[in-house]
């Protein structure tokens, strides 16, 4: 080959080098062009959200007050909605499920044979429904079991929504209230006296949605039902002298207190999916979500019965939000009052929702639905 040739060739190889070159260049510009303008979008879709000076993260909450876990329920006359929450190494939910209570009267039957529990009546569909007593007696005996390792109510503190408008309801609360209250010790605090609150804990629906106002608005003529809602919600030591009826039952047949019991029930399905999605959940989760558990939720979800699964979700994020920060709060600052045994402190004035950010981000929850929330709670 003549020494032209091999000149020509390696004037080829330079040039196709550096057209090479040179188009790597162009598709790393564009390819950070492209990172940039999602990054700007994504930064524009879902915004900073902010945080309180005084909030450590829901991590370091539980791990200062010695709480790693907490269960969360609302009860109900036949499902109820039960979350467990870890609050570190990682916040996030362990368990979520609706129980059928009169399932659990049935898996008694099968799994204790030696105790065994009528049922009253059968469906049309087949299904046994047993009486009051009955499923007082399973839930009793399911919550033994599932105080276990690892299980539903393996927890330090036990959240449960009031139950002040029935008596039957009143009963579950009580069962749930009593079982574990007297299986756990109360949190210590601080040393001093009233220094300690104890583990089951009964949580006003309404000062639980009242706390995050923004997705569940008050509606005109609402009046609070007890004296420990109003004091939750208002913060005042000195409530008001209405009447609300006989031992701790309130006055939640009024229209006022109906109407805002139907409006949480509504804005709880519009909000608890965009907040914790169930395909997210099952995304997230794995196997703690039980192929059972799941499709359970999906029936529910067919059937608009989304307030079951979510509601008891609202309890837990409003219990970290003000018994558990007002717990870290008085270790964090020595603060040696007494802390009230029966009733959730005040709500925070300057309360900036940072526990429903930290669930959030831990599900993966999409920046679009983020800024739904955000812009409900924050009215931007």
């Amino acid at each position: 080959m003549s020494k032209q040739k091999v000149l020509d060739l390696t004037d080829v190889a330079s040039t196709s080098a550096g057209t090479k070159r040179k188009s790597e260049q162009v598709a790393t510009s564009v390819l950070k062009r492209l990172k940039s303008d999602a990054e700007k979008e994504l930064r524009k879709a879902a915004p900073e959200w902010p945080c309180s000076p005084d909030w450590p993260g829901v991590p370091e909450i539980g791990r200062s007050v010695g709480v790693q876990f907490i269960t969360a329920v609302d009860p109900g006359e036949v499902h109820m909605g039960v979350w467990r929450f870890q609050l570190y190494p990682v916040f996030r939910p362990t368990h979520v499920k609706i129980l059928d209570l009169h399932e659990l009267a049935e898996l008694r039957n099968k799994l204790q044979p030696g105790v065994q529990i009528k049922h009253s009546s059968t469906l049309r569909t087949g299904e046994k429904r047993y009486g009051t007593r009955a499923i007082y007696n399973a839930l009793m005996w399911y919550m033994q079991r599932e105080m276990g390792a690892g299980g539903l109510f393996d927890s330090q503190m036990l959240f449960v929504e009031s139950q002040d408008f029935r008596r039957d309801m009143k009963g579950i609360e009580m069962v749930l209230l009593s079982i574990f209250g007297a299986a756990r010790p109360a949190v210590r605090v601080h040393p001093e006296p009233g220094g300690e609150r104890p583990a089951s804990q009964c949580v006003s629906g309404s000062s639980a949605k009242a706390c995050y106002a923004g997705l569940f608005p008050t509606v005109n003529g609402y009046q609070c039902s007890d004296e420990y809602e109003e004091m939750e919600r208002t913060g005042s030591a000195v409530v008001s002298s209405k009447r609300r009826g006989y031992h701790g039952f309130g006055d939640v047949k009024s229209t006022g207190a109906k109407k805002q019991y139907e409006s949480n029930k509504r804005n709880a399905k519009v909000f608890g999916p965009m907040i914790a999605h169930v395909e997210k959940l099952r995304e997230k989760m794995g196997d703690s979500l039980s192929r059972a558990d799941y499709e359970t939720i999906l029936k529910h979800i067919k059937k608009n019965k989304t307030d079951d699964v979510y509601d008891a979700m609202f309890i837990g994020l409003y219990a970290i939000n003000t018994h558990l920060h007002q717990m870290w709060r008085y270790k964090k600052k020595f603060i040696l009052k007494p802390l009230s045994a029966v009733s959730a402190p005040p709500m925070r004035a300057k309360r900036q929702f940072e526990e429903l950010h930290e669930l959030m981000s831990w599900v993966g929850t999409d920046a679009k639905k983020i800024r739904n929330v955000h812009s409900q709670l924050f009215k931007t």
